[in-house]
């Protein structure tokens, strides 16, 4: 997770960019290595001067590493550069607070944000953690701010960032990837994305238990809780 209040990443290829709220750096340059373009939207201008300068601010990403992609990664802190992408991944930061509940403001803030350059056809994917119901419940109601309709005019999606940060053992490439979505065909696009950057997509059906229970089978011991909030949280 990116150490920032809020951080958006877009990500792209050679015909139309695609668009993610951030998971953070590591996803962002993943992408990158796939030989898609990538630009980060970040409202922390020091993390985008950074970026600028080749200057990894996270463990999990070395300089040498970003400086590699850095002809396909563009750093900027406007919201307005989200209006040309494809697909829009929200990783944001949700801090418990004194009562033990997620702190959803700079979801609600980052949201607010994307409705007003919120494009039919586009796919919009919830990453941060957070309670069941959030994606349907909270960032739906805001993104149709836009006049858009989710799961008619553009897609929507959850998918809980599962990786620890500075582990070697489980990385974003090797981590099962639990992604669930509004209807079939937002779940279609939200699998397709994170197949370019993850060995395995568990797809989580909104058609019931049935669906879950056959994706928590491909999953180890333990990671059976990740698939349970794929389903709710949406």
């Amino acid at each position: 997770m990116v150490s920032c209040r809020r951080a958006i990443m877009t990500i792209g290829n050679e015909l139309r960019p695609l668009a993610a709220v951030a998971v953070g750096l590591p996803l962002a340059v993943a992408l990158a290595e796939e030989g898609h373009d990538v630009v980060c939207v970040d409202v922390d201008a020091r993390k985008v001067e950074a970026l600028r300068a080749g200057r990894s601010y996270v463990d999990d990403v070395d300089s040498a590493r970003l400086a590699a992609v850095s002809d396909r990664l563009e750093a900027t802190t406007r919201y307005a550069d989200l209006a040309r992408v494809e697909a829009i991944l929200i990783a944001v930061p949700t801090p418990l607070t004194e009562n033990r509940e997620p702190d959803l403001t700079p979801l609600v803030e980052s949201a607010r944000s994307l409705a007003g350059v919120l494009q039919a056809g586009q796919l919009v994917v919830l990453e941060s953690t957070t309670y069941p119901g959030t994606t349907r419940e909270r960032l739906v109601p805001l993104l149709e701010e836009s006049g858009l309709a989710a799961g008619s005019d553009f897609h929507v999606a959850f998918s809980p960032e599962r990786v620890d940060p500075g582990r070697t053992d489980h990385t974003l490439r090797t981590t099962p990837k639990v992604v669930g979505g509004l209807t079939e065909a937002c779940l279609e696009r939200a699998v397709a994305l994170y197949e370019l950057v993850c060995d395995e997509v568990v797809a989580v059906s909104s058609r019931g238990r049935r669906a879950l229970e056959a994706a928590r089978e491909h999953l180890p011991l333990g990671q059976h809780r990740a698939c349970q909030r794929a389903r709710h949280a949406v």
